[in-house]
């Protein structure tokens, strides 16, 4: 029952909230901030109407926690995700993300994703950490039950391959997302 105002910095920010609206539509990582009186708050714009799920990430005894709460804006429709698995590529800004991951996920195993980035056919390498990691992946479920919050690492394409007899390709961009 007692105020936590003490919270640890995790990759940058001392709380990570993540929203998204019930079909999935609608994503945001937003950043509460601490308030003089030691709370967090954080002001946002749901672009609709609807039911939207927070969740909202931060350490407290070197334990990460995870608080799932939500809240309605409006009328709400009720309607859940529908979703459809589309591992094509996708280009946002003039950079192609590129997803190759397992045909099966299983629930409660550990699963290795890569991403590839390029931008017109040439591998992206001039990328800069973001938040303390060179790559973030939210999973949401279809039905908002479950989420999980993984980073990524940078790997050198060309490098790897050298390493492993595949010769060199020239420097690849960063990629990879181990759980």
């Amino acid at each position: 029952g007692e105020e936590i105002t003490d919270l640890p910095l995790d990759h940058e920010r001392p709380m990570h909230t993540i929203l998204t609206s019930a079909d999935l539509e609608v994503f945001a990582h937003i950043h509460p901030r601490a308030q003089r009186d030691g709370s967090y708050s954080v002001k946002t714009t749901p672009p609709r109407a609807g039911t939207y799920r927070l969740y909202t990430e931060f350490v407290h005894d070197g334990e990460k926690i995870l608080a799932r709460r939500e809240i309605s804006v409006g009328a709400t429709n009720g309607g859940g995700a529908q979703l459809t698995p589309d591992l094509s590529p996708k280009t946002i800004e003039g950079t192609t993300v590129s997803l190759d991951a397992p045909g099966i996920l299983r629930a409660g195993e550990p699963v290795h994703l890569d991403f590839e980035l390029t931008r017109d056919g040439e591998p992206v390498t001039d990328l800069s950490p973001y938040l303390g990691a060179a790559a973030h992946v939210a999973l949401v479920s279809e039905d908002g039950s479950a989420f999980a919050h993984g980073h990524g690492e940078a790997i050198d394409k060309g490098a790897e391959e050298a390493a492993h007899g595949g010769g060199s390709h020239g420097k690849g961009g960063p990629t990879g997302c181990p759980n």
